[in-house]
């Protein structure tokens, strides 16, 4: 978790709703917390720690002392984030677990990184070194944050852009984020397209990683879904007219234009799903 402590009018709304409520989340003894706090410097006041009873009296103390100061460098406390994932190695035959940064702020990046796209370009660069799916997901308090900022970040990161209006908004806006952690459905997907006959396939329209396949066609991965989630993939296709009519009878042929497979780990059942 990378909470912004700038001099800013709602950061103390953050602090007593990080305080209240993320040290009593629902998480378990197998579940690992780190905290980071980031104004114009980046501090580490909880290493990656298990969240067992003493784990989490360790995180209420140290949010404790939460106090607003500095600026903000927010792509600071973005990257020290992921550099925490970048120096855990994962050990082999391990079971894949859940890996989120939740970046909060209610300021804009006056600090570091300030570009937008530099910033999403090095999100994406951690990322795959780190090699691991690893989301982010940002939430901006109140009106003068960067919005656009923190979409892309989260988009950059796999992950969901929140909007949070008020402090009321703060704990639906949390819970939700975390709900979906912990209802991750699907991981490891991938859908893979092809054309039949003589159509031609246009590159498909999406921000998520696409390779060639080798007879043809496209494979996209797509990242986790979550419980009631649903992901978009815009795909064209160039129709031939070869075959599609007879001379005889004006009316088209019915045919099949394109192939599409499914493939991903049903986290429910801990089966590989092939549609």
């Amino acid at each position: 978790v990378c909470v912004c402590v700038c001099n800013c009018l709602h950061c103390p709304s953050l602090y007593s709703f990080v305080l209240s409520s993320i040290p009593a989340a629902q998480l378990r003894e197998e579940d690992q917390l780190s905290f980071l706090v980031f104004d114009h410097e980046v501090s580490t006041i909880l290493p990656m720690t298990a969240m067992n009873i003493a784990g989490k009296e360790k995180a209420a103390k140290a949010i404790s002392k939460l106090r607003e100061r500095g600026q903000t460098n927010l792509s600071g406390g973005l990257l020290a984030g992921l550099q925490q994932f970048l120096m855990m190695k994962q050990v082999e035959g391990e079971k894949a677990k859940i890996e989120s940064i939740l970046l909060f702020t209610d300021g804009k990046a006056n600090r570091g990184i300030k570009d937008q796209n530099t910033i999403t370009r090095a999100t994406r660069s951690v990322i795959g070194q780190i090699g691991r799916h690893v989301s982010v997901f940002t939430f901006g308090f109140g009106e003068e944050h960067e919005a656009n900022v923190l979409q892309a970040i989260a988009d950059a990161g796999n992950g969901l852009y929140y909007f949070v209006s008020d402090v009321d908004s703060i704990p639906d806006s949390f819970c939700d984020c975390l709900g979906g952690l912990l209802s991750v459905m699907a991981q490891n997907i991938s859908l893979e397209v092809e054309v039949l006959n003589e159509h031609r396939l246009c590159r498909p329209l999406t921000g998520f990683e696409i390779s060639d396949m080798d007879k043809g066609g496209y494979r996209v991965q797509i990242p986790d879904i979550y419980s009631e989630e649903s992901k978009d993939i815009l795909v064209n296709v160039l129709l031939s007219m070869k075959g599609q009519f007879d001379l005889d009878d004006p009316r088209p042929i019915p045919t099949n234009i394109a192939h599409f497979r499914l493939i991903y780990f049903d986290v429910q059942s801990c089966q590989l799903r092939v549609i």
